[in-house]
C-alpha cells in the first residue's frame, strides 16, 4: 500500500523508487522532506498537505478493493488531521457514492503480534 506511486517522478523513497505514498506520509519520508521528525512538525499547512497525499493513496486502495472501512496505524497517523483526510477522500473518490469509514487503529504498535497470535490459535 505505501509503495503505490502518487506523484510521478516525485520524492525519492527509501526503496529506491520515486513518488511513493511512503515518501509523503511516513516518518522517514517527512524527515527526508522537512529534516524534522513528525512529532516536531507543527505547521498546519504541512499536515494538510500530508492529509491530501494520504487521501489520494486511500482513494487508490478504495478503487481497487472497495473496503467498508480503512484502519490506519503507525505513529505518524496520530499527527495527521483525520478529519481533513476524510474530507479530501470524499472529494477525490468520485466513483463511489460514499467513502469507506476511515479510523485510527486502536491496538497500537503490537497489533501485528495480536493478529499473529490469533492466527496461531485458529491453526491449532
Amino acid at each position: 500500500f505505501t509503495h503505490q506511486i502518487i506523484v510521478p517522478d516525485g520524492a525519492s523513497c527509501n526503496c529506491g523508487g520515486r513518488g511513493h505514498l511512503e515518501s509523503y506520509v511516513s516518518g522517514s519520508g517527512l524527515l527526508n522532506t522537512y529534516q524534522k521528525k513528525a512529532e516536531e512538525i507543527t505547521d498546519p499547512k504541512i499536515w494538510d498537505g500530508v492529509a491530501k497525499y494520504l487521501a489520494i493513496g486511500l482513494n487508490n486502495v478504495t478503487t481497487l478493493w472497495s473496503p467498508d472501512i480503512i484502519i490506519l496505524g503507525g505513529a505518524v497517523m496520530k499527527s495527521i488531521p483525520l478529519d481533513a483526510v476524510k474530507a479530501y477522500l470524499k472529494e477525490v473518490l468520485t466513483i463511489f457514492p460514499q467513502a469507506p469509514e476511515v479510523e485510527l487503529a486502536k491496538l497500537g504498535d503490537p497489533a501485528g503480534l495480536y493478529g499473529a497470535l490469533a492466527l496461531l490459535k485458529m491453526v491449532k
